[in-house]
């Protein structure tokens, strides 16, 4: 019984049964198939649907007869093959074994004796009771295992590529955070978002500093439609640096004098003041 077709092997399909003698090229072969008595024709038979199947290797005379059929089936009256061979020629000192044998080569498929009956006479032979054969162990146990490890896998990186962008947007959403409370209603001038002052000093680069006080450091920074700003940086551990930052907000946002920068805005970012 052959499922796969092998060109150096003049196989004649993939789902064929033959007869070979010394050789892996068959004498004789067919397309696996059995004789229905009521149909008064062959059909076909799919080796590889994991169904058990019956095989009937008779030998009378010089007449080596193979017939196949599925599990339910009686014996068909017409054999798959039919071969005249003389066994005196192949095993001339008369010797000789009978068993069985399997090979998949690179691939992957499981064969299974579930029951089988040798006699060197017709009469003598022994009918299998077929209710009593074992049921086929079909391996899915190692196929569910893969199966769910493969899941896992890749429910695993659906997080890591779902995480990643989400983590990003979490961490620049917290980054760039501002807060805002009810003072600022009655005084401000624009407002700023702290992603936009941090664009502007390019990170409040140190090559950009231009000094440095009391209560924080000032910084460079180009806004676009507006031009050169510089930023004061509130320090964070200064103890009066929230009272002069809304002094700073409140006084300078309504001072309009040649001499004096003007204030064009604030932005507040947790503990930052800008």
């Amino acid at each position: 019984l052959d499922t796969v077709q092998s060109a150096e092997f003049d196989d004649i399909d993939k789902d064929h049964v033959g007869i070979d003698i010394n050789s892996l090229k068959s004498i004789e072969s067919a397309s696996a198939s059995y004789f229905s008595d009521t149909k008064g024709k062959n059909q076909s038979i799919n080796l590889l649907n994991g169904e058990p199947l019956q095989v009937w290797v008779d030998y009378e005379g010089t007449v080596l007869n193979v017939t196949v059929a599925p599990l339910r089936i009686k014996k068909p009256n017409h054999p798959l093959l039919s071969r005249s061979i003389n066994l005196t020629e192949i095993f001339p000192d008369q010797k000789l074994f009978f068993g069985f044998s399997a090979a998949t080569g690179s691939l992957v498929s499981y064969q299974y004796i579930l029951g089988w009956s040798f006699s060197r006479s017709r009469v003598l032979l022994q009918r299998l009771d077929l209710s009593k054969l074992p049921h086929i162990p079909h391996p899915r146990a190692k196929k569910e295992k893969t199966s769910l490890l493969l899941i896992t896998l890749l429910v695993l990186l659906a997080v890591i590529v779902f995480a990643g962008p989400g983590g990003v947007y979490l961490y620049r959403r917290k980054k760039y955070a501002e807060v805002k409370e009810a003072w600022e209603k009655d005084y401000g001038p624009l407002r700023f978002c702290y992603k936009s002052l941090y664009r502007a000093t390019k990170g409040f680069d140190r090559d950009g500093r231009l000094g440095k006080g009391g209560f924080g450091e000032v910084y460079k920074g180009t806004l676009p439609r507006i031009g050169d700003i510089a930023v004061k940086r509130v320090c964070h551990d200064a103890k009066q640096g929230m009272k002069q930052f809304v002094a700073e907000v409140v006084t300078m946002g309504s001072l309009k004098h040649r001499n004096l920068v003007p204030l064009l805005g604030y932005c507040r970012r947790k503990g930052e003041l800008l």
